[in-house]
């Protein structure tokens, strides 16, 4: 979500909105496509034809694609829910540290990676992730929508109340509808991880209280509009705020009422920036909001500060979700077919799998290129083998609404071929430029604009206009996006 407004800069208003537009109809479609896999995927269970224990997307795949292609998903998923992990771990440190230092100063304990990353994996990670039942999510998911909407209410006041004033930022430059560069394809991967929920739809619909394909349909589609409007206003307000200095983290960027970004500062991270009118020049020059002028130091406005415990909270809901979903992945790989893990067992592995996490989290100093290829995954996931399932549903129809269906899911497993070649192209050529490196303290905005999306899912309200069976079933997939 925050890195939406980067997509905007990278792609330009109008074609990042239409990108926003299009990634919204075609990840609802594929969703409501895995939903009726994991139908036929319990209709084959119940004549024994399958086995399916919770329902999860990889036993979902399994029953509808074959063993092989369950456990190549299984396998999938554990890699990019891990990476998901370990991102969120950093993300929630790197929200806390800005806020800790300001307040505590840069010398204290409790403002270092080492202390912050321990402190929420087992303070905040590791409790969530115990919980028994993905619907019990609900709770903490429903509570942390309204920080993300206060999130972006917060970026949408600061980008239009002064729209004309915006362009005098530096390094703002103009505002472009469209970009047609290689810059440009950044977007499309970063936009394809902000829709992402499909690793935990299949568990969220198969504990739907009253399971029914059409509330859950209703479900996909008030989420996916309402996560779509929030995109487009953030994405907007961040863009018109900040221009071409649009920084990959929009949060960023916004240092208080009258704080902005420099993305081309002395320091790696950029440096923010106050106008200052009281000189006699109108409010056209830039001073660092910092009374000794430190060249990179500046103080964390308190509405800056919420928003950022608004993300923190998010992003947590998030890492015990997606340790739920990666817990079933490793009960796949470890136990006998139709076997689950005892409470015990559940136990075991989460304090294995948590205390991992933290371990990456803290000390792998290659993290951000191993998510860029992670990302490839996520097209695997969303596009690709969703669309090899509507063909198999399909295959053995001949009537003509089968065939149209089948044609296009060889048009969607195309089109995911096509984004997922393009990410990893992307990804490689930004590591080879990494490679031959920026200047020692320049400093790489755009290094892995795929990260932020990744590692910061967005939320929207949930259906509260849907029948009570779907309401239980809305905010726990809204925050599943990731």
């Amino acid at each position: 979500m925050l890195a939406f407004p980067y997509a905007m800069e990278k792609a330009g208003w109008a074609l990042g909105g239409a990108m926003a537009i299009g990634g919204a109809m075609l990840f609802c479609f594929t969703l409501n496509v895995v939903g009726q896999a994991s139908d036929r995927a319990f209709e084959l269970a119940s004549v024994g034809m399958a086995v399916v224990t919770e329902g999860s997307y990889q036993e979902v795949t399994g029953a509808v694609l074959g063993k092989a292609a369950g456990k190549a998903m299984t396998w999938m998923l554990t890699i990019y829910l891990t990476c998901s992990n370990v991102a969120f771990l950093v993300i929630m440190s790197d929200q806390a540290q800005p806020v800790l230092i300001d307040r505590l100063g840069p010398d204290s304990v409790w403002t270092k990676k080492t202390v912050l990353v321990p402190i929420f994996a087992w303070g905040i990670g590791f409790p969530l992730s115990m919980i028994r039942n993905i619907e019990l999510f609900s709770i903490p998911s429903t509570v942390s929508q309204f920080g993300i909407f206060y999130s972006v209410a917060i970026v949408a006041y600061y980008g239009f109340k002064n729209v004309a004033a915006n362009e005098d930022n530096p390094g703002y430059g103009s505002l472009v509808p469209y970009k047609f560069e290689l810059d440009a394809v950044t977007a499309i991967p970063l936009i394809c991880f902000s829709y992402q929920c499909h690793v935990t739809f299949p568990l969220v619909y198969a504990s739907m209280r009253g399971k029914s394909l059409g509330r859950m349909k209703i479900v996909n589609l008030v989420c996916i509009v309402g996560c779509m409007t929030i995109y487009l206003v953030i994405g907007a307000g961040g863009y018109v705020m900040l221009g071409g200095a649009t920084p990959d983290d929009i949060l960023k960027g916004i240092c208080g009422s009258t704080g902005y970004f420099n993305k081309s500062a002395a320091s790696g991270d950029g440096c923010c920036m106050v106008r200052n009118g009281s000189n006699g020049t109108g409010g056209n020059d830039y001073l660092r909001d910092d009374p000794s002028h430190d060249p990179c130091s500046s103080r964390v406005e308190d509405s800056v500060a919420i928003a950022r415990l608004c993300v923190l909270i998010k992003v947590a809901c998030s890492f015990g979700m997606i340790t739920f979903v990666a817990r079933s992945c490793i009960q796949s790989i470890v136990m006998p077919e139709g076997k689950k893990f005892s409470k015990k067992q559940k136990f075991g592995v989460n304090v294995v799998y948590v205390g991992f996490c933290m371990v990456v989290a803290m000390f792998c100093p290659g993290l951000a290129d191993a998510l860029s290829f992670a990302g490839v995954l996520v097209v695997v996931i969303d596009l690709i083998f969703p669309g090899l399932m509507m063909y198999k549903l399909n295959y053995r129809s001949s009537s003509r609404g089968a065939a149209t269906r089948r044609f296009v899911a060889v048009v969607i497993v195309i089109l995911g071929i096509v984004i997922g070649g393009i990410s990893l192209f992307v990804t490689v050529q930004q590591i080879v430029d990494q490679i031959g490196g920026p200047p020692s303290g320049a400093g790489n905005h755009s290094a892995n604009p795929n990260i932020t999306a990744l590692l910061l899912p967005p939320s929207a309200s949930s259906a509260s206009g849907s029948a009570s069976a779907s309401a239980s079933a809305s905010p726990t997939l809204v925050s599943s996006f990731a």
